[in-house]
């Protein structure tokens, strides 16, 4: 018997309201969605009849219930996407990404795409959750269809077979889907997560992997890939912390498209940068990613003819060097407070959660020092030039920034991982290492309120 995604489930992994019959309810307003079955509670009663319209008051009445089968399984939308929608979509994000566009044509992956677009076979609660997906999350199905598009890529540069191309496609259009199921506040919130909150965001992962692992026809490594695409190989992922062993390669083909991809498409399109900017944030997660996935992502990239941008974000030069003087400094007190928290994480007796501490921190410290930036000679040279500003310099500079916004945002995870430590386990700890623990916390907290 497989497992089921339904209303109660999703709430008991996420610790939210499952979110879907709302959406679901948003969607009739435009595209009809209808009950196929009549829909009962897990004890039997009838909610819906057969050939009701799902609209905001039927949707009120589902989320107030616990459903004996998925609510996906029991409705079903007048019209819904196919694959000439997602090769639609893909030629429009083309237009709006040059860069996009410039790779696909260098590497003449044109035909080979869509042949592979045209031979998935969508099932019907796939076709429902994407097109849900396009037009509610619109942001989201265009990550979802790029990601798709890019992990086949790699898979293609890897030579892998057909099939695993294929579900490697699957699984980077799906890859999201679970999101439909979190409140939108939290999807959709741009301040940082509470620890409950950043909690369920994880759960998408999950509840993507039932839905492929429960659909018919679908690749078993689809759902794997779907789950594992937030895991890293140094063991700093979510949701279960596994290593480079324990990992299938197609999640982290995901994993390496989507991270790629959320660089692109949110900091980048900021300031007119490409994809070719992306490389620093490669060789400073050289380690994170398995080495096979990063040579091919790497090999993209410089198979794609893109030139790297001279995007200052700091207008002026002797504007950029001060930040990076100022990040550098403050880095080297992160350092002092990670390698403390390192510490304290493995003399702790708090259990399986200090040991995730210990396995997310610990890359961080190692990445912030072999990218270099803390070295007296860089920093010297950056002091050199606060007195001497050197236009040549530009370049190695920029590539200094976006390097110092990806230690940033290494750090950001340590700093969730934090607080989520703190709410579980402050309590258990002697009073010596809760001093600790909270000193290094508002230390932590300090320096993000400062960026």
């Amino acid at each position: 018997m497989t497992e089921a995604i339904s209303v109660g489930s999703v709430e008991d992994i996420s610790g939210q309201p499952d979110q879907y019959v709302n959406h679901l309810a948003e969607v009739n307003k435009t595209n009809d969605v209808v009950s196929t079955d009549d829909i009962y509670n897990k004890h039997g009663i009838l909610l819906v009849r057969k050939g009701a319209r799902i609209g905001s008051d039927m949707a009120q009445r589902i989320l107030q219930h616990k459903l004996m089968k998925p609510l996906e399984e029991q409705v079903q939308l007048d019209r819904t996407l196919n694959a000439t929608t997602v090769l639609a979509a893909f030629a429009r994000f083309c237009e709006t990404y040059p860069d996009i566009q410039k790779i696909h044509s260098e590497l003449d992956f044109d035909k080979r795409f869509k042949n592979l677009v045209q031979r998935i076979e969508f099932a019907n609660v796939i076709a429902q959750k994407l097109t849900v997906l396009q037009d509610r999350l619109p942001q989201k199905f265009e990550n979802a269809v790029l990601c798709g598009w890019l992990a086949t890529l790699i898979a293609t540069e890897m030579n892998l077979t057909g099939d695993l191309i294929q579900t490697v496609l699957l699984a980077g259009l799906t890859h999201d889907v679970g999101l439909l199921h979190i409140p939108l506040e939290i999807v959709n919130k741009s301040g940082e997560l509470t620890v409950a909150e950043w909690r369920a965001m994880q759960s998408h992962v999950v509840v993507g992997q039932l839905l492929l692992k429960n659909t018919k026809g679908v690749h078993p490594r689809a759902a794997i890939a779907v789950i594992e695409h937030h895991e890293r190989c140094d063991g700093s992922g979510y949701p279960a912390g596994k290593t480079e062993e324990q990992l299938d390669v197609l999640g982290q083909i995901i994993g390496i498209a989507d991270s790629v991809l959320a660089i692109r498409l949110h900091q980048f399109a900021k300031h007119g940068r490409n994809f070719r900017d992306a490389l620093p944030y490669l060789h400073m997660n050289s380690a994170t990613h398995s080495s096979a996935v990063y040579n091919a992502m790497h090999a993209l990239l410089s198979k794609s003819k893109l030139q790297p941008t001279q995007v200052n974000t700091f207008q002026t030069p002797s504007a950029l060097v001060d930040h990076l003087v100022a990040c550098g400094n403050q880095l080297k007190n992160v350092v002092t407070l990670l390698e403390e928290l390192q510490d304290l994480a493995l003399l702790s007796g708090a259990g399986v959660e200090a040991k995730r501490l210990y396995k997310v921190t610990q890359p961080v410290v190692r990445m912030i020092s072999s990218s270099g930036l803390l070295r007296e000679e860089i920093l010297s040279w950056l002091q050199s030039l606060q007195q001497q500003p050197d236009e040549g310099a530009l370049g190695e500079l920029i590539e200094s920034e976006l390097m110092q916004n990806e230690l940033y945002w290494q750090i950001k995870k340590v700093q969730r991982m934090l607080n989520e430590f703190v709410e579980k386990k402050l309590a258990s700890l002697n009073a010596n290492d809760q001093e600790r623990v909270q000193r290094i916390k508002t230390g932590m907290d300090a320096i993000f309120a400062a960026k």
